[in-house]
């Protein structure tokens, strides 16, 4: 697992995102945010205030935006989340709020309104966290092996549906 210190290292000498080149300005020096990024294309450059999350979770990309939304803006900065990884989805979710997303596997939405719209998706995952799953078998997480451990044979798909409801599953 990449630490988000690390993650900065990487952007400290600047990061490659054609046709754009993201380079660490200054790392957080408040409580604010994590870093501020310079985001430079042709003869442009612009200001990001930046989030860092070394996990690409789901609840680590939402942690991320939530931080990201509720920091005030200074003027002439931009916000922007990195995360090791960030799935396509999130990708147009972040486009749809109108927040720039970088990962280090490539991917990425830059976006600044009414000059510039960057998108890259389709890279793979470079950093997938190899962390286990913590509590597999509490709660729904097992429900369907749980049935089947319940009862060795069912009739039919609807028949396991209506045992997996009947124990908590949607």
């Amino acid at each position: 697992m990449i630490s988000e210190t690390m993650m900065l290292e990487r952007f400290r000498d600047g990061y490659d995102f054609p046709p754009l080149f993201v380079r660490l300005s200054e790392a957080g020096k408040d409580d604010r945010l994590d870093a501020l990024l310079e985001v430079s294309s042709a003869d442009k450059t612009y200001q990001f205030d930046a989030e860092f999350k070394s996990r690409s979770s789901p609840r680590a990309f939402e942690e991320a935006m939530s931080r990201i939304e509720q920091t005030p803006r200074r003027p002439g900065r931009l916000p922007m989340i990195v995360l090791p990884y960030l799935r396509e989805n999130q990708l147009n979710k972040l486009q749809e709020r109108q927040v720039s997303g970088l990962d280090l596997s490539g991917n990425g939405v830059v976006i600044v309104p009414n000059k510039l719209l960057v998108l890259r998706t389709g890279n793979a995952n470079r950093f997938p966290d190899s962390a286990p799953t913590k509590y597999a078998y509490r709660g729904t997480t097992s429900l369907v092996s749980r049935a089947f451990l319940c009862r060795a044979e069912y009739d039919s798909l609807a028949d396991i549906e209506r045992e997996v409801k009947s124990r908590g599953g949607v």
